[in-house]
């Protein structure tokens, strides 16, 4: 990765809505956010230590992905989201099981 930005995909959950985000810092971003928030920030997961091209790349598809949730900004109606085992990294919301690299892989333009 060089010289190059290290940066997280991170999922933050705040009653049913999710933000799906980049940051440098994730504590300080929440930090940040959780100021704005009448509801309790709670941290998901993460995808880490990517370029920041990679990081934004990432965004956007997640984003794309849950378009159809969307509610405002980077924020989701999720009320059902989880995201189990970084390692594995598995998407659950509403009826079904998503994997993330199946996601980041899929042709979205």
């Amino acid at each position: 990765m060089n010289n190059e930005e290290i940066m997280n995909v991170y999922f933050i959950k705040a009653g049913e809505h999710v933000k799906i985000g980049i940051a440098k810092n994730i504590k300080s971003r929440i930090s940040a956010l959780q100021t704005g928030q009448a509801v309790k920030i709670e941290f998901c997961g993460a995808i880490r230590n990517l370029t920041k091209c990679e990081a934004r790349k990432y965004e956007r598809k997640l984003h794309k992905f849950f378009r159809n949730c969307w509610a405002s900004g980077e924020w989701f109606l999720l009320p059902t989201f989880e995201l189990y085992d970084e390692d594995s990294k598995t998407i659950v919301y509403g009826d079904g099981g998503f994997f993330i690299d199946a996601i980041l892989e899929e042709d979205t333009r």
